[in-house]
């Protein structure tokens, strides 16, 4: 599976940011651009979720604030 374009990275983050909320109850408001940057590999094409996700995991993500 990949991504066929960043919009779909900007609706991974948010279901990731939705799942913190429930878990957690905070509010966190990613970087989309972060997001869309991540994949050097592929950034342009949407890139891999696994890519993605594993940037997350490795690197954290920015949020909007920073």
């Amino acid at each position: 599976m990949r991504f066929s374009n960043n919009r779909q990275k900007v609706v991974f983050a948010s279901r990731i940011e939705a799942n913190i909320r429930l878990i957690s109850g905070k509010n966190s408001d990613f970087s989309r651009q972060d997001l869309i940057d991540c994949d050097p590999n592929d950034s342009c094409k949407g890139g891999k979720p696994i890519n993605v996700w594993n940037y997350i995991k490795s690197n954290g993500v920015a949020h909007d604030s920073q």
